[in-house]
């Protein structure tokens, strides 16, 4: 096992999809959803961008934009531009 680093709880993995500034160590996505990091919006929170979990959640959100694009066209034709503004409100 080589790129074995520290991560929290005293532990270590070779699965390090973040970095906490504040506690000097790895988190790994288990770790991420138990604790809900994401949720928190922490300032010393640093993703590894190279990681999985980060392409894969990215991709998934592409796609639900692109579905949410596609359902607004389905039901609204045309008429369904987002990011309008009329009259000083924004309407999506």
């Amino acid at each position: 096992m080589d790129n074995v680093q520290p991560v929290l709880y005293g532990t270590y993995s070779n699965n390090v999809a973040a970095f906490c500034l504040k506690h000097h160590a790895g988190i790994t996505v288990k770790q991420m959803r138990r604790k809900n990091r994401l949720g928190k919006q922490c300032h010393a929170f640093v993703r590894c961008e190279d990681h999985a979990f980060w392409v894969q959640r990215q991709k998934m959100r592409q796609l639900r934009d692109q579905h949410r694009r596609e359902r607004k066209q389905a039901l609204y034709g045309d008429f369904a531009v987002p990011n309008v503004v009329e009259e000083g409100m924004a309407v999506s």
